[in-house]
C-alpha cells in the first residue's frame, strides 16, 4: 500500500469501504471467504468475537506474549491453506515480519487488524486486508473501514443501522466533545451513553452514517493529528520510559495511546480518575481467551493506556506524569 500519494490517508481511498464499525468489516471479511478456522492473537478486545460468533466460523487462538509480541510456536505449523489469521497492530506499532511471511508460507489470508494503527504508515505492506476503526482517533460517532489488496464482494448493499442506536451513538459524541471543551470538571454523562451505545453496538452488513464519512473526508487535518500525538507520546516517553511497554517510537508509527505497565494498576488508574484523567484499559480478557494463555493474561492485569492524542498539550501530559510518578510502583519486568 503507498502512503505517499496524495493528502488523504490510504483508508480513505476508494478501494475503501466503509462499514458501520470495525466488527462489521471483519464479519464482511469471513463471511465472504468462510474459512475453515480464524485464527485470533490471545491478547484482544472481546468484541472482536462478535464477527465468528455471528458467522459461526470456529476461533483458535495463538500466542501473544507480555509485550504484546507474537511468540512463534507450533500453531504456525497447523494453520491450513485458506485460514484467516488476523494480526493486531497494538497501540499503531507493528507486528514482526517473520509472522507474515510464515502465514503466508501456510496459504492462509492475512486480515490486518489496525483499529489502533489508523495512521501508522506501515500497515497493509503484507496483508490480505486491513480493517480501521477510525472513532478510536477522531471524534466520529461511527464508522469502520475495510481496505483490501484485490477487488473484494462486500455482498448485498448495506442497511441503515437502528436510528435508536445511531442517535446514542452520536449524542455520546457530541456530549463527550462538550466534555473536551469543558474548563471545569466536565459532566461525565458522555462515558454512561457511550458504554450503552458500545454494548448495544449492531454488527452486521450496516453501513457508516453520512455524517462520519463527510468528516473523516473533508473536516480533519490528518498531518496535525498525527503529529500532535507522536509529540505528546515522546514527552510521555521521555519521562516514564521504565514504565513504557514501547519504549521506542519509530518513524512509521503514530500511537494509540502510551500503554505502561505497573504492579498497582488499579491503584493508579483510581488516583488519575480522582484528577479527572481517565485512562483505559486494553484490555481486560475475562474468559475470552483460554486460561493457558498465561502471558497474556498477566499483561491484562498490569497494562494501563496513558493517552496521549490531540486534544491534549504539553502541560496536559506533564501533569499526567507527575501524578504517574507519584503513585506508580515498580514496573513488571
Amino acid at each position: 500500500m503507498d502512503f505517499s500519494k496524495g493528502t488523504k490517508p490510504c483508508f480513505l481511498y476508494p478501494n475503501s469501504v466503509f462499514f458501520l464499525n470495525a466488527r462489521s468489516a471483519i464479519l464482511a471479511v469471513i463471511s465472504s471467504l468462510r474459512p475453515t478456522t480464524v485464527w485470533m492473537p490471545s491478547y484482544l478486545c472481546a468484541t472482536m468475537l462478535d464477527a465468528t460468533n455471528i458467522s459461526k466460523i470456529p476461533v483458535r487462538f495463538f500466542p501473544v506474549d507480555d509485550h504484546l509480541q507474537i511468540k512463534e510456536g507450533a500453531w504456525i505449523s497447523e494453520v491450513i491453506t485458506g485460514d484467516v489469521v488476523i494480526i493486531i497492530d497494538y497501540f499503531g506499532f507493528r507486528a514482526s515480519e517473520w509472522v507474515y511471511e510464515a502465514i503466508r508460507e501456510r496459504g492462509a489470508w492475512i486480515l490486518e487488524d489496525a483499529c489502533q494503527a489508523l495512521l501508522s504508515s506501515h500497515v497493509g505492506q503484507y496483508s490480505d486486508f486491513v480493517v480501521y476503526s477510525p472513532r478510536k482517533f477522531v471524534g466520529v460517532p461511527d464508522g469502520g473501514i475495510l481496505w483490501s489488496k484485490n477487488p473484494f464482494p462486500i455482498g448485498p448493499e448495506k442497511i441503515k443501522p437502528p436510528s435508536s442506536w445511531w442517535l446514542k451513538a452520536f449524542g455520546a459524541c457530541l456530549l463527550r466533545r462538550d466534555f473536551d471543551n469543558s474548563q471545569s470538571d466536565g459532566d461525565r454523562k458522555w462515558f454512561q451513553l457511550f458504554k450503552e451505545m458500545e454494548s448495544e453496538m449492531p454488527v452486521g452488513n450496516y453501513e457508516a452514517s453520512p455524517l462520519s464519512i463527510a468528516i473523516l473526508e473533508t473536516a480533519i487535518t490528518w498531518d496535525l493529528v498525527s503529529s500532535k500525538r507522536r509529540e505528546n507520546y515522546q514527552i510521555l516517553l521521555d519521562n516514564l520510559r521504565d514504565y513504557a511497554l514501547y519504549k521506542d517510537l519509530p518513524d512509521d508509527v503514530v500511537p494509540l495511546g502510551f500503554p505502561i505497565t505497573v504492579r498497582n494498576r488499579n491503584e493508579l488508574r483510581q488516583a488519575l480518575f480522582d484528577e479527572n484523567i481517565y485512562p483505559p484499559i486494553h484490555w481486560e480478557l475475562s474468559d475470552t481467551v483460554p486460561e493457558q494463555f498465561a502471558e497474556s493474561y498477566q499483561l491484562s492485569q498490569h497494562i494501563l493506556t496513558l493517552i496521549c492524542d490531540q486534544r491534549y498539550c504539553r502541560e496536559d501530559m506533564e501533569r499526567m506524569i507527575q501524578f504517574v510518578r507519584a503513585t506508580a510502583s515498580f514496573v513488571l519486568t
